[in-house]
């Protein structure tokens, strides 16, 4: 050995980890699933047990798409607005959000009685029936406050309890940029 140089060993099992974990990742495919042609903007995903490959997701025009398998595709499932109107809202970008059309950016699904529970950022926390629809708004403020963007949710499978948030006190979705620099949101 020369001066100024120096061995590094690696155990064993780390070279061979990262040698089998670099064949795995490069093993695996990934597919892409293509949304409907006036779609943009897909926020959360819920997975329905038992099923190959249904899920849920929301979208920037203020949908909840439903996704059957490759040979269905997406079909709409709910929204959240009241009175959404789909001739304004449908195909409205992630630039263009307009607030009477709503915007689910959060969803879990209880998988005991198939409701979809959705964070809806203009409208609040809500729920879908396993036939969808328009989303029965459960809350939308907390101690007085109103949410400013609520946004993610969790079913907890065994009690059905439901957790969400609301990212900000202050500001809406459409503040998105000053979401991150402040403290203010609440569980």
């Amino acid at each position: 050995m020369g001066l100024g140089t120096k061995t590094i060993t690696a155990p064993a099992p780390f070279v061979l980890l990262y040698c089998l974990l670099w064949a795995v990742v490069s093993a695996i495919s990934f597919s892409k699933i293509q949304l409907p042609g006036n779609a943009s903007g897909p926020e959360a995903l819920a997975f329905e047990l038992g099923t190959d490959q249904h899920f849920f997701t929301g979208i920037a025009d203020g949908r909840i798409l439903k996704y059957q398998g490759p040979s269905v595709g997406f079909i709409d499932f709910g929204f959240a607005a009241p009175n959404r109107s789909k001739s304004v809202c449908d195909g409205t970008s992630l630039a263009n959000m307009n607030p009477n059309c709503g915007r689910p950016v959060g969803m879990a699904l209880h998988h005991q009685t198939k409701r979809l529970y959705v964070c809806d950022a203009f409208f609040g926390f809500g729920v879908l029936g396993p036939e969808g629809g328009p989303v029965t708004i459960l809350s939308t403020a907390a101690d007085g406050e109103p949410y400013r963007f609520c946004n993610g949710v969790d079913v907890h499978q065994p009690t059905g309890n439901v957790y969400f948030t609301d990212a900000s006190a202050v500001y809406d979705i459409r503040f998105f940029s000053c979401l991150f620099l402040n403290k203010n949101g609440k569980i």
